[in-house]
């Protein structure tokens, strides 16, 4: 080991010694420490599973011709999509919404907000449009909460119908050729990745540019970070053959939720988070129900049962509850979790070799009463996990694997220690 990284370790089992000074005996007890790897795949698939059900494929035709975009889900019977989708096809259109858990439903254009001025040398005016459906017996579509931070370099993910996918869909040949389309089989929802590029505060509104790969047909699609909460809707694509510049755009969450409230529908907020409509002095919208946790969140101030974290910037929550919370930063790279669970009349010397041997780490080295061990991951990735007792009958496990210098991690102890 290089004395560099010893440094490093003995910093790190410094910053830890903070945590707990942090940390409160009075916490109730888990039974088994968390497992952060599985965690992850486990929450990674709950995300998919709700893009899946919440993202709809959006149809029109008039007869003749035919549209297809994308929508999702923003409260029960209602789907936002692009205004550009559902416009072009004349008074007759007919439009019908369908995913592989939503059998073809016809649906009624409600509401159309599209602003003329927005064009390449104009951006993010309003695109916006809602259909409104009824629910199908035994079917529940999941709706979709909306995130207000957006940074550059978060992780984010598009979902919805590319046309270069969608366009051999056996229901669109037949609808085009003016044929009955109650058997309509849909095709499944496309999903790309990528970061934010930047965040252009434009004339008509907020645009992202991302890299998330989209194309025609993706339009009112869903853009979302980690946790599957949408960040903006993607609108339009750029690109340039002469130099292979390719362009993806998404018109923000807040423009979103301003159209959404001026046509009464309350969109759900992630958690902590609250919207006041410009114009507005005292109405708010936010997430938080009475008696709910999100009633003692301030903005990103995460408040459990026992104590209370700042949760930096280019960092969210993957899971918590009373006792525990699991920290990840946005591009999913560093997690550190941190948790209170039974000791059984043992210390934490003892709970140090016993996951130690778990987790196939080194031989636990004891600093100030904190056992700190390591543990190289088959990906190369750097898992330091500490122990310690708070009291004679609970331990704390800490754990934080990928980057010990994760920009924001001190902030992080630092907010524990400060309490």
């Amino acid at each position: 080991m290089t004395e560099t990284y010893a440094y490093k370790k003995f910093w790190i089992a410094v910053g830890l010694v903070w945590l707990w000074l942090a940390v409160c005996p009075g916490w109730p007890a888990a039974a088994q420490p968390a497992n952060p790897l599985g965690d992850l795949n486990v929450k990674r698939r709950e995300v998919a599973a709700r893009m899946e059900a919440a993202t709809v494929w959006v149809v029109g035709h008039n007869g003749y011709l035919s549209s297809t975009g994308s929508g999702f889900v923003v409260a029960p019977g209602v789907v936002l999509t692009n205004a550009h989708v559902v416009s072009g096809l004349g008074k007759k259109a007919e439009f019908f919404v369908v995913n592989q858990q939503l059998p073809v439903t016809s649906a009624k254009v409600t509401a159309v907000d599209m602003d003329p001025r927005s064009d390449d040398s104009a951006l993010g005016g309003r695109d916006f449009a809602l259909l409104e459906f009824k629910m199908p017996k035994g079917v529940i579509l999941p709706v979709l909460s909306f995130n207000l931070d957006a940074r550059k370099m978060d992780w984010v993910g598009a979902w919805g119908f590319p046309a270069v996918v969608v366009q051999f869909n056996k229901s669109i040949i037949e609808m085009e050729k003016g044929n009955d389309i109650e058997d309509f089989v849909a095709p499944p929802v496309v999903f790309t990745d990528g970061s934010v590029n930047t965040l252009v505060e434009a004339e008509l509104g907020k645009v992202i540019i991302h890299s998330a790969n989209i194309s025609s047909g993706n339009s009112g699609g869903p853009l979302v970070n980690f946790a599957g909460e949408v960040i903006g809707i993607n609108t339009w694509r750029f690109s340039q053959e002469k130099d292979l510049t390719v362009l993806n755009f998404a018109l923000s969450a807040e423009d979103i939720l301003e159209f959404l409230t001026e046509k009464g529908i309350e969109p759900n907020l992630a958690e902590g988070q609250v919207f006041i409509p410009s114009g507005t002095k005292t109405a708010s919208l936010s997430n938080n129900k009475s008696g709910s946790k999100a009633d003692r969140a301030t903005g990103r101030l995460r408040v459990l049962e026992s104590f209370s974290v700042e949760v930096p910037q280019g960092w969210g929550v993957l899971e918590e509850d009373d006792d525990s919370i699991v920290l990840m930063t946005d591009d999913l790279q560093t997690f550190l979790g941190v948790m209170v669970t039974l000791s059984d009349g043992e210390k934490a010397e003892f709970w140090a070799e016993q996951y130690s041997l778990d987790f196939g780490g080194s031989r636990p080295i004891e600093t100030d009463g904190v056992y700190v061990f390591q543990v190289i991951e088959d990906f190369d990735d750097v898992t330091i996990v500490a122990v310690t007792d708070i009291s004679d009958e609970k331990h704390t496990v800490l754990y934080i694997n990928g980057n010990i210098d994760a920009p924001g991690l001190d902030d992080i102890l630092e907010s524990l220690q400060n309490q």
